[in-house]
C-alpha cells in the first residue's frame, strides 16, 4: 500500500490524512509598554547685534532768504 508524502521544502515526510481538527482560542494581548520620556527643550539661541545708524540726509534751503512775494487783486 502506497504512503502519502509530501516535500516540506528539505525532505520527504508522511503525510497524515483526515479530518482538521478545530482551531484554538486566540490568546491575550499583551500589555502596552510605556511612553519614553521626552527630552529636554534645547537653549535659545543669541540675539543678533543691532546695525549703525545710516547718516543723517542733507539739510534743505532756508525758504526765509527768497523775497516775498504778494499778490493782491487780479490781473
Amino acid at each position: 500500500m502506497a504512503q502519502l508524502k509530501y516535500w516540506n521544502g528539505s525532505a520527504w515526510v508522511e503525510a497524515a490524512v483526515g479530518a482538521q481538527g478545530d482551531v484554538g482560542a486566540i490568546g491575550a494581548t499583551g500589555a502596552v509598554g510605556n511612553t519614553g520620556v521626552t527630552g529636554a527643550t534645547g537653549p535659545a539661541g543669541a540675539t543678533g547685534v543691532t546695525g549703525i545708524t545710516g547718516n543723517t540726509g542733507p539739510t534743505g534751503a532756508d525758504a526765509s532768504a527768497l523775497p516775498g512775494i504778494l499778490m493782491l487783486g487780479g490781473m
